[in-house]
């Protein structure tokens, strides 16, 4: 059914995991050892497809074609469009690649293929390819490189079973180096029997054979930002984590280093979300949140709330006429003026500041009419 022409050592499963682990600085515990699941992955990326013909890279994972889920002794029938075949050179495409997630990290045992096996075409079926494994999808370690053997060309292709012993494992790179039509994607050369000079080149069904989840310490994918707001106004702290398993992740917030709980005016204490509702200056300090599971804790970065009694600190009318003011660089205000007190007399805008400059502070706006006006009124207002 097959024939490795490279088996990979044992040593290999074993820098792998070291690289996994470094990669994703975390400790890897194994969850259950008793019996190996199949696993229909997900197609994560793939260098081309043969888009016009139907030979789409997703279907290496619908089953379609397929006599059953993807165990061992099932096969998959010669129907061309339950196939995926790479563009060649109508893509540019003589190294075809194609990425699989499992989902999350496991300890993955075999890699079972279905080779390419629309009739008349069983020439374009791989002939050799690498194997290469990774636990995020950046960092990939080559396995092993196989020779399989060429589509059969009938409604019963047998699938092809290769040993990938390796642990941490969540996506799975399978790249065809060339064909049984003689094919070398390496260097666009043919070999002996090369005929077809499109370099097609293509895949049935891929599933793969693991061993329990791994559970990682949690990953915090979304940390707290800091934020500046004012007395009386509601603060929202967020994190988004994952371990990559299915127990639930619990969530533990602290200030200044101390746990808090759902007091007064805090919610959402152990949730994902902090929320601070009619904010003092009592609340002013640093804040982060303990992401927690059976592996182990992981603190997220410290964000920093920052309480003003006011959007403006000062106002100064200046004996040039206008007006300095300081405020928070970034924010919008709006310098206004008006002639007399009476309310019938309309507040009129001398200049808009969409995003207040950190420097020249204070910032100084000057009015152009002449310093002969009987009386000039001027406020400073915080646009929200």
């Amino acid at each position: 059914m097959r024939h490795n022409t490279q088996t990979a050592p044992a040593f290999i499963s074993r820098r792998f995991f070291a690289a996994v682990s470094s990669a994703v600085a975390a400790t890897l515990m194994l969850c259950g050892v008793a019996r190996a699941d199949l696993v229909t992955p997900a197609v994560a990326s793939f260098s081309s497809e043969m888009d016009m013909l139907g030979r789409y890279a997703t279907k290496t994972v619908d089953a379609s074609g397929m006599s059953g889920p993807g165990n061992a002794s099932d096969t998959h029938n010669n129907d061309s469009v339950a196939m995926w075949m790479a563009g060649g050179v109508y893509k540019g495409d003589h190294n075809p690649f194609i990425t699989f997630d499992l989902g999350v990290p496991y300890h993955l045992q075999t890699t079972r293929i279905w080779q390419y096996n629309e009739v008349s075409f069983t020439q374009v079926s791989a002939s050799n390819i690498v194997i290469s494994v990774s636990a995020d999808n950046v960092t990939f370690t080559p396995f092993s490189t196989n020779t399989l053997t060429q589509a059969g060309g009938t409604a019963f292709e047998p699938a092809q079973d290769i040993a990938t012993d390796a642990t941490g494992v969540r996506y799975v790179k399978i790249q065809i180096l060339g064909t049984w039509d003689g094919a070398v994607f390496w260097n666009g050369g043919l070999g002996p029997n090369g005929t077809d000079t499109r370099y097609l080149s293509g895949f049935s069904e891929v599933r793969f054979e693991v061993v329990g989840a791994v559970v990682l310490t949690p990953l915090i994918t979304t940390q707290p930002h800091s934020q500046t707001n004012y007395v009386g106004s509601t603060v929202h702290f967020t994190v988004a984590a994952t371990d990559n398993s299915n127990p639930p992740l619990s969530y533990q917030w602290r200030k200044n280093g101390g746990n808090l709980s759902d007091t007064g005016h805090i919610t959402g204490s152990t949730n994902t979300t902090l929320t601070i509702s009619n904010v003092t200056t009592n609340d002013a300090g640093s804040y982060d949140v303990v992401v927690s599971n059976p592996v182990g804790p992981s603190p997220s970065d410290t964000a920093t709330l920052t309480v003003l009694l006011s959007p403006l600190t000062t106002i100064n009318i200046n004996l040039h006429p206008g007006t300095s003011f300081q405020g928070i660089a970034g924010f919008h205000y709006r310098v206004e003026y008006r002639n007399a007190l009476d309310p019938s007399n309309a507040w009129q805008t001398l200049q808009e500041i969409p995003q207040l400059p950190a420097s020249p502070s204070p910032y100084t706006v000057y009015d152009p009419t002449p310093a002969t006006m009987p009386q000039r009124l001027y406020r400073v207002v915080y646009v929200p």
